[in-house]
């Protein structure tokens, strides 16, 4: 607010003409010092201030230095007290330290010497000006810090370290973040041009390298502003637009909104490093207001005259004004003058009823103005939502009611919230959008709780922001709320700030989640990044049947981005694929459609690429799967007898080899089974429970496992030395083949099957063998499996599928015999079933 106060008589001064106001203070104790006509959004009160500064002491020593200031928001006027020695009242209640809504006729004192009378205008002369300013620019002054730069386009805004464009750099300086305080300074508009001042901040701030005191000053171009000491420290810079100048414009003139990105004047280097603020501050939350607007104060003025009971004058004048109009039509005696008269009671009696609507509707947001200033929010909240019910268009109940529902339910939300419990957050939620129904205001600021309890349900189930990103898992939900957020982040950020404004507890929450998002997008832009990548290069190699290539793409990912989780779950599924290969392979019928039903790929590209296999020929067909679920219902039941013989019914067809191969399995566990209590203790037994769980797989012999864990359990010890053992000569025997140079191409060409690739070809296959083995013992005992184990299973698993790949593509170079001889000792699959096949395909 600007200031037009009138000129003391002593002092000789010609009276300007008045000038139009938005707050005027009539003198009350001392007329002669003449009215304050303010015509600015913000004035303050000191004695060091205009007008104050030029009164005699005797009456401004009771002034603070930083007194008070009035405002005008949201077209309505306040007064804050700023911790005032000798205070400040309205109508005599004390609102020292507080925040107080203004009313045209309220009487104001400042200490204990200077009383006015408050004159609300109607309206304010516009300040004539060829430009508008559409920005405020804030550059760090020191570029190596990593600060952002700040646009401002919407004031007052507020500097503390509590805000989001400072919080945010709470983890890399948070020693310099600790000289900000809470409520450090604020740049607000002065006359369309930004204006600074100090909220008594403990560092202080600083314009142009000198310390604030009580007194605003102005911004203007190349101004160096700096808040707590040197580190946040900046130039501005102010970016305007030509006007056309409108004499007939009244009304207080505030720069245009830029809602959803930077002025065009702004020029920025990198806009990826600059924080646009675009939703305004507000000076209640600037002067730690409660916005309940005083209602005990607002008591406290109405019960001198309450506004429901209007003078006696006011009583008898619409009664004696119908009487003088029904004289002045009719005359005084007549029929003409009856009917008149009813008509005229008739009217009355309409208006009767509409004044007592129209005071039904005020007594109830009086009701609700009164339990909300006893902090009876839940009962506010009843008697807005009943009220609310049958006026739905009443505005002001509307505010009334968002401002219950949140004071009292954002608070036990929070501490469910930072307590972790989601079930009570829910829940929470669910009871303040009750009162929501009828609401679309408070409906979209219950949409943001949401978010914000989503954001933080995320980061907790990841683990806290610095644990991995894991593949498949975190990248969708990350990746959605922060579509969510920049669908309209500015609008977010003032629905957030209008939460924030109503319970001051949850801006620490609104700073943490603004963090949360810009944390994330820093994880999208690395980690989201690399997941595509990795994801198009797995797709990409499974498509190519390259699956040696998986376990060094992902000891690249993992060496470069330390950070990314899951990749033990593609290797996990890496395992798991080769295992449905083998039994594709090998013609395991019972495996193959246990497989089919049962295993779980946990990654996309596997298991897409799995469901392609057991679609295709090399997987048993429905008709003999459908058969088959019969024999494994009883196996798994322990019903050995049934399901051997279920199996020799399926005998004959295409696949009666394959059948024939897995009746003998069964029978082969079947009898040992049978054998282990029988042998118990006799020499030897150790291997033979030993071997007995070596030949069980966990997808078909379930019952088995189970069944026989009180006989695995004394062996225990022996089995995961066992495992070792062959983990260990896994290793030593895949050390051998590549010492010995592996098998190169001049090998598999060779026209006969030499010596150093038999040798070669047995080395690996055995790794494979004592590897696999090893790594199966550790899993049927439930012992821990090394990691090192399970690499050094991937790697030889992908050395022989390469090999065999190899030996393929050079397949037209060799002899029939020499080839299947080869494929042979690779543990590839018969030649002349392969010939067979691949006969069959060309026909």
């Amino acid at each position: 607010m600007s200031v037009s106060p009138q000129p003391m008589p002593q002092q000789g001064r010609a009276r300007d003409a008045p000038a139009a106001f938005a707050l005027l203070l009539e003198p009350l104790s001392h007329p002669e010092l003449g009215e304050i006509r303010i015509q600015d959004t913000l004035f303050p009160i000191g004695r060091n201030e205009a007008p104050f500064d030029a009164y005699p002491a005797e009456l401004t020593a009771t002034l603070s230095r930083r007194h008070a200031r009035l405002f005008c928001e949201g077209g309505e006027a306040y007064v804050a007290d700023l911790g005032s020695r000798n205070g400040t009242t309205v109508n005599g209640v004390d609102v020292r330290e507080k925040t107080s809504r203004l009313k045209d006729g309220d009487e104001i004192r400042f200490g204990s010497a200077l009383a006015y009378r408050i004159r609300l205008g109607k309206s304010m002369a516009a300040p004539v000006s060829t430009a508008r300013l559409t920005a405020l620019t804030l550059t760090p002054e020191h570029a190596a810090l990593g600060l952002q730069t700040i646009v401002v386009t919407e004031f007052p805004f507020l500097i503390g370290k509590s805000e989001p464009e400072f919080a945010r750099y709470g983890e890399a300086h948070a020693q310099q973040l600790a000289f900000l305080s809470r409520r450090h300074a604020h740049i607000f508009l002065r006359r369309g041009m930004p204006w600074i001042e100090d909220l008594g901040s403990t560092n202080g701030s600083y314009i142009d390298g000198k310390r604030l005191q009580e007194h605003a000053a102005p911004i203007t171009d190349g101004t160096r502003l700096a808040f707590g000491g040197q580190h946040f420290a900046y130039i501005a810079s102010l970016q305007r637009e030509a006007l056309a100048v409108d004499p007939t414009l009244t009304g207080i003139a505030l720069p245009a909104q830029v809602p959803d990105a930077a002025p065009a004047a702004v020029a920025l280097s990198d806009p990826e490093k600059t924080t646009f603020v675009a939703a305004a501050g507000s000076f209640l939350d600037i002067f730690c207001v409660t916005p309940a607007q005083d209602a005990g104060a607002d008591k406290g003025m109405d019960a001198a005259v309450p506004a429901s009971m209007p003078s006696r004058h006011a009583r008898e004048a619409p009664r004696s004004m119908a009487a003088a109009w029904v004289r002045a039509l009719v005359g005084d005696s007549g029929p003409s003058r009856a009917r008149m008269l009813a008509w005229i009671a008739g009217l009355a009696a309409v208006v009767l009823a509409l004044a007592a609507t129209l005071a039904m509707r005020g007594g109830d947001e009086k009701k609700v103005r009164a339990l909300l200033a006893e902090g009876s929010f839940e009962r506010a909240a009843a008697v807005a939502n009943a009220h609310l019910a049958t006026h739905p268009d009443d505005s002001a109940m509307k505010a009334l009611d968002t401002e219950a529902v949140l004071k009292g339910g954002v608070p036990p939300w929070l501490a469910a919230l930072k307590g972790g419990r989601d079930k009570e957050v829910r829940e929470l939620q669910e009871h303040m959008a009750q009162s929501a129904r009828g609401n679309d205001d408070l409906r979209a600021l219950l949409g943001e709780l949401d978010w914000v309890a989503r954001l933080r349900r995320y980061i907790a189930g990841r683990g806290g922001l610095e644990a991995p990103v894991r593949i498949y898992v975190d990248e969708a939900p990350m990746r959605e709320l922060l579509a969510w957020w920049d669908a309209d982040a500015n609008g977010h950020q003032r629905q957030l700030s209008r939460i924030a404004a109503q319970v001051p507890a949850f801006r620490d929450t609104y700073a943490e989640a603004l963090s949360h998002v810009r944390r994330l997008k820093s994880d999208d832009a690395v980690y989201g990044a690399a997941i595509e990548r990795l994801n198009a290069a797995l797709e990409t190699e499974l498509k190519e049947d390259r699956l040696d290539a998986v376990p060094a793409l992902l000891d690249d990912y993992a060496e470069k981005y330390p950070r990314l989780g899951g990749l033990e779950r593609i290797r996990a599924d890496l395992a798991l694929y080769r295992q449905a290969l083998e039994a594709a392979r090998d013609r395991r019928v019972g495996l193959m459609v246990a497989l089919r039903d049962s295993a779980q790929f946990a990654t996309p590209p596997f298991r897409d690429k799995f469901h392609a296999l057991a679609a295709g020929p090399r997987f048993p067909p429905a008709e003999l799967a459908q058969q088959y679920r019969a024999v494994a219902a009883s196996w798994q039941a322990g019903n050995t007898r049934a399901a051997i013989e279920r199996l020799e019914a399926m005998r004959g067809g295409a696949w009666s080899d394959a059948v024939d191969a897995e009746i003998a399995r069964k029978k082969r566990i079947a009898e040992g089974f049978a054998a282990l209590p029988k042998a118990r203790g006799s020499p030897g037994q150790e291997e033979r429970v030993l071997a007995f769980y070596d030949a069980l797989n966990p997808f078909e012999d379930g019952w088995f496992l189970q069944a026989a864990s009180d006989e695995i359990e004394p062996y225990r010890r022996q089995a995961q030395q066992q495992a070792r053992e062959l983990i260990e000569r896994a290793e030593a025997q895949w050390r051998r083949y590549r010492d010995g140079g592996g098998i190169e191409g001049p090998q598999r060409l060779e026209a006969t099957v030499s010596d150093r690739f038999r040798s070669q070809a047995r080395l690996l296959v055995a790794a494979r063998d004592d590897a696999q083995r090893g790594m199966r013992l550790l899993r049927q005992v439930r012992a821990e499996q090394p990691s090192q184990s399970a690499s050094l299973q991937e790697q030889i698993g992908a050395e022989l599928e390469q090999q065999r790949r190899a030996l393929r593509d050079a397949r037209a170079a060799l002899d029939p015999a020499v080839y299947r001889a080869k494929l042979a000792l690779l543990g590839g699959e018969d030649g002349e079933r392969e010939s067979a096949r691949a006969g069959a395909g060309r026909s």
